[in-house]
């Protein structure tokens, strides 16, 4: 996640009803204006908004509970090849079947 991308990142931003009307999710969508942006059905996480990073490789990183200005600040960094995973985002992280399961859900939305 740490390297410059040539092109413009993917990423999918999950658009279900709790992420939708979380106060921060505009904030979140206009964070992601250089980027391709994916906008998925409902990921079952429901700890809105929820990003996942790179969804179209193997270590595909889905991050919940992104509120804050400090995580929104974060997310672009990462975006932009800047850092990696800060430890504010590690531990918004979703791992085990969470994650399988939102990437599951989301597969659809990215085959398009």
């Amino acid at each position: 996640m740490g390297t410059k991308h040539a092109t413009p990142p993917t990423v999918g931003l999950c658009t279900g009803k709790d992420c939708r009307r979380s106060p921060e999710f505009p904030e979140m969508k206009s964070a992601l204006s250089r980027c391709d942006v994916v906008e998925t059905r409902c990921l079952d996480i429901c700890d809105g908004p929820v990003l996942i990073l790179d969804p179209l490789s193997d270590d595909a990183v889905v991050l919940s509970k992104l509120r804050s200005p400090k995580d929104v600040r974060d997310v672009r960094r990462v975006l932009r090849g800047h850092v990696s995973l800060t430890a504010r985002l590690e531990k918004r992280r979703v791992l085990g079947s969470k994650r399988r399961s939102a990437l599951r859900r989301a597969a659809r939305s990215f085959r398009r």
